[in-house]
């Protein structure tokens, strides 16, 4: 048994490949440029792999076109084989996916060897191409999902790869972004399987495939379906995540055919996350590495990992393959899911983890169900928190899930309070009211169950219903810090302070919001002292945005400066940072320093498209400023550029009539006729 490590373009048998013949590797000789092979004449050797030699070639005659002319070896049971492919012909023909490459003719070389002629993909291994690009976890599952997208198609199609891995999958960089192409469809099928089409497992004593990438049912050599796919996609993920396999390729091969097939069968993978965090301890130069592949730390690594990565993952390795996602296009839901930070559905998530996805969005859906999902959320912190307390706050966690519970049902439609057709924000009041009567003993429970309310009433634009909840929330956290001071009360007041000061900011109560600000910003620096924390960070940074509104653009610059310094060392690649960056430079065009605006805008830009979101509606804003300024500037056409991006982000993300996408078009339209600039 070999193990081909030879990474091949437009080859299957790659990475990792083992294939043998009776324990031994068939070598044939290479073509000579200029030889001829059917209808195709040899240009140069693109490489050798686990099933053959595979060639960059021109086809003259009835098109003229370079294919990649993978010439199988010998052995591979030519009649059988092009037989197979003629059967695959027609499927393989059906597949129209710009993530595709077509097999586009089979025969039987002059000296009796089957070839196969592939669209020629001048890219690079999915693996190395992540790598070299150093592209972001989210950048990796967004090439991720394509690639799904198409063995989805394939599937839809009748065709089931059977060889899915990285060396099949070839990367390249276009225009219009990042672009996979799935290599090889049919010809693990066409080149394996026997004629009862039941096993891709045994060819003279070897596993035939991938073992690192193999299904338990394709190891032990039972029938294959489209299941098989969404194993293979799984360890795929997991490697490009996280730079390791499953299982340790070398404890795989190292005890023979019966212990990898057994390993591949009843061998549990451990989690990504944890697999990683083991391999970067005893290794810690490995992890550094795999954590700089994607322009990362290993730690912020480990933990990008956790929860939804490690259970996708495992979910499409499951040993049962009724267990595992349906279809790939199952894995391309949860991993959208993921980016979007909802819960996905790979795992049994916990009540804690449905409330950090649903808090993390800072997004409240319309109608009332997305009440209660708020309700829920804020309610559920508060038992988190409650829970890790004595015991008498244990109870009484229990006695505020109750009373929540009961207020849910006292105003449902059924009761005559609430009716189906009542708009979210009366039905909120209802539920206000019964929580207000039910936790009368409980005011710390209640004043974070507020504070969650009010962040929902604020995202439905009611800035005077939010305003009225956080007054009481900060009302019940100055009584608990004057009768039990201590850190954890100034950081609940100063949260409760902070949330105050965003009601009044949307009011446009300047003067009220600078002094709550400035109040909540001193108990955090309190608590935390000279450390950096993501609280005093964020303050830092609506304040900033306070003392602009007020005109005080020196004080805004300098608190902005202490923020993004903050974020740097605490989180360098968060959203939070490059929206600070961003908001100093519209403190910066404000006081007609042109240059130095333009100059944050793109830092800021260039920001959030190496974290991979392309089409964050932050990033159009971004564009907005950035037109706008160069305008001001008298650069007209760079201008043009920027606002046409930001027209294409909203456009993709709001639809035509939404009063973002408006104000792009209305910019554009300004510029064409008069040259002035979009408004702010």
């Amino acid at each position: 048994m070999t193990d081909d490590r030879t990474i091949l373009p437009g080859d299957g048998g790659a990475d990792r490949t083992v294939v043998s013949f009776g324990g031994a590797t068939v070598n044939a000789p290479s073509l000579a440029v200029g030889a001829e092979v059917g209808p195709f004449r040899i240009t140069r050797v693109l490489g050798e792999g686990g099933f053959g030699v595979v060639y960059e070639a021109e086809q003259q005659k009835p098109v003229r076109r370079s294919v990649a002319l993978k010439l199988l070896k010998p052995g591979m049971n030519s009649g059988e084989v092009l037989a197979r492919f003629e059967g695959e012909r027609e499927a393989l023909a059906r597949m129209e996916h710009p993530c595709i490459a077509k097999v586009l003719d089979a025969g039987i070389a002059g000296d009796g060897r089957p070839y196969v002629a592939m669209e020629l993909v001048r890219g690079e291994p999915l693996l190395r191409f992540a790598d070299q690009e150093r592209l972001t976890v989210p950048q990796r599952i967004e090439l991720m999902i394509r690639v799904c997208e198409a063995i989805q198609h394939a599937h839809a199609k009748g065709v089931v790869h059977r060889d899915l891995k990285p060396a099949n999958i070839l990367c390249v960089r276009t225009e219009s972004g990042l672009f996979p192409k799935v290599i090889d469809f049919g010809i693990a099928k066409a080149t394996v399987d026997r004629l009862a089409d039941s096993t891709m497992m045994t060819m003279g004593g070897a596993l035939m495939g991938t073992p690192d990438y193999m299904s338990p049912e394709q190891a032990d050599g039972t029938d294959v379906d489209t299941r098989a796919d969404v194993y293979s996609l799984g360890v795929t993920l997991y490697e490009l995540l996280s730079g390791l396999l499953p299982f340790d390729p070398d404890a795989l091969r190292g005890r023979g055919i019966n212990a990898m097939r057994q390993m591949i069968l009843s061998q549990e993978p451990p989690r990504p996350s944890a697999r990683l965090r083991a391999a970067a301890s005893s290794d810690p130069s490995l992890g550094a590495r795999i954590a700089s592949a994607r322009n990362t730390g290993i730690d912020p690594l480990v933990r990008a990992l956790r929860e939804d990565i490690d259970w996708i993952c495992l979910r499409c390795l499951e040993k049962d393959r009724d267990r595992r996602y349906g279809s790939p296009g199952d894995i391309v839901a949860d991993l959208r899911r993921h980016l979007r930070r909802l819960p996905v559905l790979a795992g049994p998530p916990s009540n804690a983890y449905v409330a950090r996805r649903f808090v993390s969005r800072h997004r409240f859906g319309v109608g009332a169900a997305a009440v209660l999902v708020a309700l829920l959320a804020g309610g559920l912190v508060t038992f988190a928190q409650l829970y890790r307390e004595a015991e008498t706050q244990r109870r009484a966690a229990s006695e505020t899930l109750q009373a929540f519970q009961d207020a849910i049902a006292a105003v449902d439609p059924s009761t005559g309070r609430a009716t189906a057709s009542m708009g979210a924000l009366d039905f909120l009041f209802l539920v206000e009211e019964e929580l207000g009567d039910r936790l009368v003993d409980q005011p710390d429970a209640l004043a974070s169950i507020r504070s969650a309310l009010g962040l929902a009433r604020l995202s439905f634009k009611d800035g005077e219903g939010s305003r009225r909840l956080f007054d009481q929330a900060v009302e019940t956290r100055r009584a608990a810090a004057r009768t039990r001071p201590g850190p954890r009360a100034d950081v609940d007041l100063a949260e409760s302070l902070h949330n105050l000061a965003r009601a009044h900011y949307y009011a446009k109560d300047m003067a009220g919001a600078r002094e709550l600000y400035t109040e909540a910003l001193a108990l955090r620096r309190g608590v935390h002292g000279t450390a950096d924390d993501a609280g005093v960070a964020m303050t830092l940074q609506h304040l900033a945005a306070t003392e602009r509104q007020l005109g005080n653009a020196e004080a805004a610059i300098r608190l902005i400066d202490e923020s993004v310094s903050m974020w740097t060392r605490l989180a360098p690649d968060s959203r939070e940072r490059y929206q600070a960056i961003n908001n100093r430079g519209t403190v910066l065009e404000q006081q007609g320093r042109l240059a130095d605006a333009e100059r944050d805008y793109q830092v800021a830009i260039e920001m959030c498209r190496r974290a991979g979101r392309p089409d964050d509606p932050l990033l159009a804003r971004m564009f907005m400023n950035l037109g706008r300024v160069q305008v001001r500037a008298g650069r007209a056409g760079d201008a043009r550029s920027a606002l046409d991006e930001a027209l294409r982000i909203y456009r993709l993300k709001f639809g035509n009539d939404h009063p973002d996408t408006q104000a792009a078009v209305a910019a554009l339209a300004g510029l064409d006729v008069t040259g002035t600039s979009p408004t702010r």
